[in-house]
């Protein structure tokens, strides 16, 4: 069912990062479509496909970088675009079919409650069978870890799928550029008293070797551990 998007006090784009996801990518955009009008794709330098070419009759908007500069980048650059427009809210689904568009219109629902603005951050059930023991452990550690140099209990640090204030966010000094910017930006705004809502998303994940990510396990690790080193540092010279 499509939003009654004159009857929202907040306005809304959903945003999707892509790199490489041609195989996917259509269908996120169908369902998504489905239930908003408002549909910004960030291409992040894809070269298995002209994605402004192939969505030119589509009624979504394709933004490209011309290389790949990483998801944190992708995601600044709709931030910059979203802040120009005056949106209230970004909400953001990976494209690589991992994340369900039809969980946006209860975020919506979820975000309207609201009197303040928030940032909603989407909470998978990672006890499925199909998710990678690693993923489990990574994410446990990094909530972990934000609890301790923060004081906010944050459920699900790594979950793509959220919603974030443009007007807070977009304005923020941020030095990441790739998976390690959701880590950063979830501290910054919790270090910055922005409420953090956690909120229960569905999650695919297909058996080893269906999907294809761009997450690089010991690279990308590395950065989002530097993320929490950094702020734990900050907090032991303060004292």
């Amino acid at each position: 069912m499509k939003i009654a998007e004159k009857n929202l006090k907040n306005t809304y784009y959903c945003v999707i990062p892509v790199y490489n996801n041609f195989t996917t990518i259509e269908d996120v955009v169908r369902r998504v479509l489905c239930v908003t009008e408002n549909v910004l794709i960030i291409d992040d330098g894809s070269t298995d496909a002209d994605l402004q070419e192939f969505f030119r009759r589509h009624p979504v908007e394709v933004f490209r970088h011309g290389n790949n500069q990483g998801k944190g980048a992708a995601l600044i650059s709709a931030l910059n675009i979203l802040r120009q427009r005056n949106v209230d809210y970004m909400i953001t689904l990976d494209g690589d079919g991992q994340h369900f568009p039809e969980d946006i219109p209860g975020i919506i629902e979820r975000l309207e409650k609201e009197n303040e603005l928030v940032l909603l951050a989407g909470v998978r059930d990672l006890k499925t069978p199909a998710v990678p023991y690693a993923s489990r452990i990574g994410r446990a550690l990094s909530n972990y870890f934000i609890k301790l140099e923060s004081g906010v209990s944050v459920l699900d640090s790594q979950c793509g799928l959220r919603a974030y204030p443009v007007s807070v966010t977009g304005q923020m000094d941020l030095g990441t550029r790739h998976y390690d910017f959701e880590t950063e930006i979830l501290l910054d705004c919790a270090l910055n008293g922005i409420k953090i809502v956690n909120f229960p998303v569905n999650v695919y994940y297909p058996e080893a070797g269906g999907r294809i990510s761009h997450y690089r396990k010991i690279l990308d690790t590395c950065r989002i551990i530097k993320v929490h080193l950094r702020l734990l540092g900050r907090r032991i010279f303060r004292k």
